[in-house]
């Protein structure tokens, strides 16, 4: 039986290809895919845009004016995914976002701030 023989690779590739897989696998437990299947604002009529926020661990308390807010005039604003009660080791959530929606969320606080 003939053995072929594994060319070898130069140390520093290597190290770059364990760093590289290394990052990419710490990536995956950290960031959670939040899309959802919707792909246009029925508010605006606009596609969707792909993009990275915080994840908001623990119980939401909305002020009802937020609430309010939140779903007649911005409902895909998405700036914050809810990841539940127990707080986990992923941080960045990717999701889907209106970006007028979101345009939309910054004028409301903006504009709800007391003077």
């Amino acid at each position: 039986m003939l053995k072929a023989k594994m060319p070898k690779i130069p140390k520093p590739i290597r190290a770059t290809f364990l760093f590289v897989a290394a990052v990419a696998i710490l990536l995956a437990f950290t960031v959670l895919d939040g899309r959802d299947e919707k792909r246009t604002c029925p508010l605006h009529d606009v596609p969707l845009k792909v993009g990275s926020v915080p994840i908001s661990y623990g119980l939401p308390v909305f002020e009802t004016e937020y609430w309010k807010a939140r779903t007649e005039q911005f409902p895909f604003a998405n700036s914050t995914y809810g990841g539940g009660c127990m707080p986990k080791i992923r941080r960045i959530a990717i999701v889907r976002y209106c970006p007028i929606c979101r345009d939309a969320e910054k004028e409301w606080e903006t504009s709800a701030q007391p003077d």
